[in-house]
């Protein structure tokens, strides 16, 4: 059977992963066992992204959902992200195709816009007295300052433009207009928001997946649902400037009104290496956790400045001796 991931990195997954999974067994066992089958001893895995594709391991003997699978990064490899969980091909390539690319072209025009030398954008250019709309880019020079190819490709046949190309030359009057395409906010969020999810996954396991908030994310990335908020609910500054500030799942104590999970990730422009913090908003695992999204929404919208606290969850519960648990950590945020 082709799974396509590596056996060690499979048994590394079983092992981490399903201490959480076998407390859900109404959940998870219908997809391999036959109603009023007996079941075997057994260590078993599903795709967090959408808890349906899975594989099953008796002792040496895999089975699956037939299903791929394969080692999605969040946040994506595009974007420097580096982490790796196991999910189906099926997820990994939905969200490849709809709407992760989003992020690449949001983090490539921050770089553009820090004018960090060696950044680059495609674009449209309109040029006055010639019909169409051509290919084109920016680029930031190593002295900080713009510079505007009218043909990035030098090997495109384009007679139109190779013509005023010639004509302008020694030309000092003409006018072009250059449109460089903003990336779709809604896509950058949902790229976030998954990346975040498979943060919350890897920290939690299966609890967080079958919770209340895990459900309704899936439901946001399907398109069923609407996040209350848009991501990144925070850009946390560039990385030389944003000093020590905790990565990964994290609790954010203050301001009180907001207080909920916060996911950290770094993003950065593979080509220039402009890095910047981007950070999610998680709410505890019930639905009026949920629903206090939209009070946070509001306090973000008020226009006041706020004053951010955080702590690594990982360090908060070696502190408090909470050894794992979704639930535990946000009772413990907020006792």
């Amino acid at each position: 059977m082709e799974i396509g991931i590596s056996k060690e990195v499979l048994m590394d997954h079983f092992a981490k992963y399903y201490p959480s999974l076998k407390n859900y067994p109404e959940k998870y066992q219908p997809l391999f066992f036959n109603p009023g089958a007996v079941v075997t001893d057994h260590m078993a895995y599903l795709c967090p992204l959408c808890l349906k594709n899975g594989m099953i391991l008796f002792e040496d003997l895999f089975a699956d959902t037939r299903s791929k699978f394969s080692l999605d990064h969040f946040p994506p490899e595009s974007v420097g992200g580096f982490l790796t969980v196991v999910v189906c091909k099926k997820c990994n390539n939905d969200a490849g195709g709809q709407y992760e690319h989003a992020l690449k072209e949001l983090i490539q025009t921050m770089s553009l816009n820090n004018r960090t030398p060696g950044a680059k954008v495609k674009g449209k250019m309109e040029i006055e007295g010639l019909t169409g709309r051509y290919a084109s880019s920016i680029e930031v020079r190593d002295d900080g300052e713009f510079v505007i190819s009218f043909k990035p490709n030098l090997k495109a046949h384009v007679p139109h433009l190779d013509d005023w190309l010639d004509k302008s030359a020694d030309e000092n009057k003409w006018k072009a207009d250059l449109t460089i395409p903003q990336a779709d906010e809604k896509k950058i969020s949902k790229s976030l928001l998954k990346a975040a999810y498979l943060h919350c996954f890897e920290r939690w396991g299966y609890e967080f997946s079958y919770s209340y908030t895990g459900e309704m994310i899936r439901n946001v990335l399907l398109g069923i649902d609407e996040y209350p908020i848009l991501n990144p609910s925070f850009w946390l500054g560039n990385i030389p400037n944003a000093g020590r500030l905790p990565l990964g799942v994290c609790y954010l104590r203050q301001p009180t009104a907001l207080r909920c999970f916060i996911v950290n990730m770094e993003v950065k422009d593979q080509t220039t290496n402009y890095r910047n913090l981007a950070s999610v908003l998680i709410p505890g695992p019930a639905e009026k956790d949920w629903d206090k999204l939209l009070l946070i929404k509001d306090q973000l919208e008020s226009n006041s400045s706020h004053t951010l606290s955080m702590a690594h969850v990982t360090d908060n519960m070696l502190f408090y001796g909470i050894t794992d648990g979704y639930h535990k950590s946000y009772a413990e945020l907020n006792s």
